[in-house]
C-alpha cells in the first residue's frame, strides 16, 4: 500500500487533500476501499479494543481536567473552577487543602475555596505545575483515581505593600467521577511537601515557626471552619522519614450502591495484586471515628495503625466489598 509520503513525492494529492483546511499532519484518506460500518455486534476482540481506547481517552481527559484546575487557580478563577470542574451533585464531594481540614459538600467548599480565597490583586501569583501523573480508571469506567507531584511558587502582596514570596511544593490525591460523560473532581486532597520563603532552605523553614502563624487545622481569619479536621498531611521535616503520601492507585472496580457510586475497598480485579486500591473516602471515615487517636499517633511520631496514606487501609484493616467504609 502506498504511503502518504510516497503519494506526495509522486506529485499526486491524496483524496480529501486541502492545504487550507487540513493540518500539517492530516491523515491521508484512502480511496481504494469503501468502508461501511458493520451493523452487527462487535467481536470480543473489537469490544476489548474499544474499552482500551475509551480508557486512554479517559486518562487524557482527567489529565486535562487537572491542567484546567492549575490554569484557573493561577488566574484566581476559583469560582469558575468550582462550577465547571467539581462534581457538585455528589453528596459526599470533599476538598482538603493541605493542613486546614476537610470541607464536605458543594456549599461548604464554596465558602472555603471561593469566598475564603485570598483576594486577587496586584502582585499576586500562584502557580503549581503538575508532574508525575499516575491515573487509574476503574474497570467500569465511572470513577478514577490520580496522584500528582507539583513544584510551585507563590507571591502574596500584603497591605503594607510588601510582597511575600515562597517556594511551594506539594502533591495531589484525587478521586474522579464521570457525570454526563464528563470527568469531575469528587474527593480532592492537597498534601504539603514544603513551603519556604524565597532564599530560605526548606530545612530551615521546617525547623522554624509555622508560616502565616497558623497552627495545624487553623484556618485564616474570616474563613468558614472545615467540616472535619486534618486527615493526614506530612510536610518535610528533618526528623521525619519519607512516606508514600498519597498512595499511588492500583486497578480497582466500581461499585454502585443505593444509586451512588463508591470505589470498592479492599477489592481488586487483578489476580496478581491483592493490595487495596486506596480511596480518600476512607480517610474521611477515619477522620470521623478516630481523629483524636490519629493526632496522638502523629504527636508520637508514629503512623496510624489503621489507615495508610491516601486512604489505603493497612493489610489488617482491609475490608470486603460488603463492608465498604465509604459513606
Amino acid at each position: 500500500m502506498e504511503t502518504a509520503r510516497q503519494t506526495l513525492r509522486a506529485g499526486r494529492k491524496p483524496l480529501g487533500y486541502s492545504p487550507d483546511a487540513l493540518p500539517e499532519y492530516a491523515p491521508v484518506v484512502q480511496d481504494a476501499v469503501d468502508f461501511e460500518p458493520d451493523e452487527e455486534q462487535p467481536t470480543p476482540e473489537l469490544a476489548a479494543l474499544q474499552r482500551r481506547i475509551t480508557a486512554l481517552e479517559d486518562v487524557w481527559a482527567i489529565e486535562n481536567l487537572m491542567s484546567r484546575h492549575e490554569y484557573l487557580h493561577a488566574a484566581g478563577l476559583n469560582e469558575e473552577e468550582l462550577d465547571t470542574c467539581f462534581a457538585l451533585s455528589q453528596a459526599d464531594l470533599s476538598f482538603e487543602p493541605e493542613d486546614w481540614g476537610v470541607w464536605e459538600g458543594a456549599e461548604a467548599i464554596r465558602l472555603c475555596y471561593v469566598d475564603g480565597a485570598p483576594p486577587v490583586g496586584l502582585g499576586m501569583m500562584t502557580e503549581h505545575d503538575t508532574s508525575t501523573a499516575l491515573v487509574v480508571v476503574a474497570d467500569a469506567g465511572r470513577t478514577a483515581k490520580g496522584v500528582w507531584m507539583w513544584p510551585g511558587h507563590e507571591t502574596f502582596a500584603s497591605p503594607d505593600g510588601d510582597s511575600h514570596v515562597f517556594w511551594s511544593w506539594g502533591r495531589y490525591g484525587v478521586d474522579f467521577v464521570k457525570e454526563n460523560g464528563r470527568w469531575k473532581f469528587w474527593h480532592f486532597y492537597i498534601y504539603t511537601t514544603f513551603r519556604t520563603p524565597f532564599g530560605t532552605s526548606w530545612v530551615d523553614s521546617a525547623l522554624g515557626p509555622r508560616m502565616f502563624d497558623l497552627a495545624e487545622g487553623e484556618t485564616p481569619p474570616g474563613m468558614t471552619p472545615p467540616t472535619l479536621g486534618v486527615t493526614d498531611n506530612a510536610p518535610y521535616h528533618p526528623s521525619r522519614a519519607p512516606r508514600l503520601l498519597p498512595d499511588p492507585p492500583r486497578r480497582y472496580p466500581d461499585v454502585l450502591r443505593d444509586g451512588l457510586l463508591h470505589p470498592a475497598a479492599g477489592v481488586v480485579t487483578a489476580p496478581e495484586d491483592s493490595r487495596s486500591s486506596g480511596c480518600p473516602c476512607h480517610v474521611r471515615e477515619a477522620a470521623r471515628k478516630g481523629l483524636a487517636s490519629r493526632r496522638a499517633c502523629r504527636r508520637r511520631g508514629r503512623a496510624d495503625p489503621s489507615v495508610m496514606p491516601h486512604g489505603r487501609p493497612a493489610p489488617s484493616a482491609a475490608v470486603s466489598l460488603s463492608k465498604s467504609p465509604c459513606p
